[in-house]
């Protein structure tokens, strides 16, 4: 893929695909669109942010809503860092899902909010519940995909909750890999530190793209 000559400020940023550590600070979602749109035509991509910064969630936001227009690839899955909690709230993802589809979109609002309930009040907008609504109105199977969200923050916990990640990624898809046709069009956003701890989520997931859109990203291990 070809780099608009704005993009070069936000090079750095880019995973699998560049090889490259993140240095600097990113620029806006728009500045960083044609990598991501690329990267969901080959495959997934996953999106590291810090949880206090828009920048990844408002790509997120222009992804699917570009996809829905027919203007870049279609978010076919939305991969978000929130738990089922054991599958007791996949009843209530499935009734959002079914809500929407049936045109009550005050309903499906109300239940994927619900859904991202425990997010920080110190976290970014849009917020995670926000982002789920949009996934499911522009036609995204949206995954509660940290299974083992509740497990912490230190290296070792994170470490446990990507393995749990990957796996849910390749139960439900179908796949090992991120650059597989069943992965196509997947987006996951995730904290950075998903991708920097332990090697990271992408190691897991061989061919996965990833970005960060965080202010302070640190070096992958």
């Amino acid at each position: 893929m070809g780099l608009f000559s704005e993009d070069l400020a936000c090079v750095a940023e880019f995973g699998s695909h560049l090889g490259m550590a993140p240095p600097i600070p990113p620029k806006s979602a728009v500045v960083c669109l044609p990598f991501a749109s690329a990267s969901l035509m080959d495959g997934a991509l996953g999106i590291g942010e810090n949880h206090t910064e828009p920048n990844g969630r408002e790509l997120v936001k222009l992804l699917l809503k570009r996809g829905a227009a027919g203007l870049g690839p279609r978010v076919t899955n939305l991969f978000l860092e929130l738990s089922s909690y054991g599958g007791t709230r996949d009843k209530i993802l499935a009734e959002a899902a079914e809500k929407m589809q049936a045109g009550d979109r005050d309903r499906a609002r109300f239940l994927a909010e619900a859904l991202a309930v425990e997010e920080s009040r110190s976290y970014a907008s849009p917020r995670l519940g926000a982002l789920l609504y949009l996934g499911l109105k522009h036609g995204a199977t949206v995954h509660l995909a940290d299974p083992m969200i509740g497990s912490g923050f230190s290296v070792t916990a994170v470490k446990r909750r990507n393995a749990a990640t990957a796996d849910y990624f390749k139960r439900v898809l179908s796949t090992d890999r991120g650059d597989s046709p069943a992965s196509v069009g997947s987006l996951l956003l995730f904290g950075a530190d998903h991708f920097k701890l332990g090697g990271g989520i992408q190691k897991l997931l061989p061919g996965l793209a990833w970005i960060f859109t965080c202010g302070r990203p640190g070096k992958p291990d």
